[in-house]
């Protein structure tokens, strides 16, 4: 299997880039506007294409170490 890659994104130093090879498969980074009390980072996995609608999980988490295991459990 592909091993993942994680790249900060370019136009955001404060959010990561998921690929899959050279495919873009989600991202990680910091929720605007909540409050401190809750999960501060949002994740993303899926594809774009509107051919693939309902292939696609995200969630929030703790920290980058907890949204990496949500974010790698959902790829799976």
């Amino acid at each position: 299997m592909i091993e993942l890659i994680r790249r900060r994104d370019p136009h955001r130093p404060d959010r990561w880039k998921i690929y899959l090879g050279d495919v873009c498969i989600g991202d990680i980074g910091p929720r605007a506007g909540v409050p401190t009390t809750v999960d501060q980072l949002e994740w993303y996995c899926g594809f774009g294409p509107p051919a693939h609608r309902g292939v696609d999980a995200a969630g929030t988490a703790i920290d980058l170490h907890d949204a990496r295991q949500k974010f790698e459990a959902a790829w799976r």
